[in-house]
């Protein structure tokens, strides 16, 4: 069964690669700082980290250089931003990670597939934001770490108490959170186990 995708820059929608320049602002290091989020997934140099919704891979350079004898895999509904993805890595001199596009709601992966999943400024868009948890929390190992991170301004932007509740519904336990600076903020949860 296939869903309907709707694309733009408005509530409910997917971000469109089209407009993939603007999540690579300079600005947004401010916001989201790529090193300071990788620090807070706690990953090992061998780590299996699932990295959800990457656009044009902001964060995905740091994340793949924190994992060098681990996997770092893109996963994406839209096969340019994989690209983007993917060729921004080449290009700062990291071997490109795996990807696969596909929907979140039905995630090809193994259960018990990954140390650590990470969604940035992503679960919003996706129609059903729980029935993703629930594929999350299937893919991670026990007591494999789940880091979602939201932005203020952001049309689809979860609040934190209604994420805590998705996650808590899912079957996640709250672990820790970075309230940022009043413009973000980054959860923690883990998987039971």
């Amino acid at each position: 069964m296939t869903r309907e995708v709707r694309f733009g820059t408005g509530k409910g929608a997917i971000f469109p690669h089209q407009k993939a320049g603007m999540l690579l602002n300079s600005l947004r290091r401010f916001v989201h700082s790529a090193p300071k989020l990788a620090d807070r997934l706690e990953l090992t140099p061998d780590a299996l980290l699932l990295e959800i919704g990457p656009g044009p891979g902001y964060f995905s350079i740091e994340f793949a250089r924190r994992v060098p004898r681990g996997r770092h895999v893109l996963f994406d509904i839209q096969s340019e931003m994989l690209a983007m993805a993917r060729s921004r890595q080449g290009t700062a001199g990291v071997t490109p990670s795996p990807a696969v596009q596909g929907d979140a709601l039905r995630l090809p992966f193994a259960d018990a597939s990954f140390d650590a999943a990470v969604l940035v400024a992503v679960l919003g868009e996706i129609p059903g934001p729980g029935d993703c948890l629930q594929e999350v929390r299937r893919v991670l190992r026990p007591g494999g770490l789940l880091c979602v991170s939201e932005t203020r301004g952001d049309p689809d932007r979860i609040r934190y108490d209604e994420l805590r509740r998705l996650a808590e519904g899912a079957g996640f336990v709250a672990d820790a959170g970075h309230p940022g600076r009043g413009w973000s903020y980054t959860a923690k949860f883990r998987a039971p186990g």
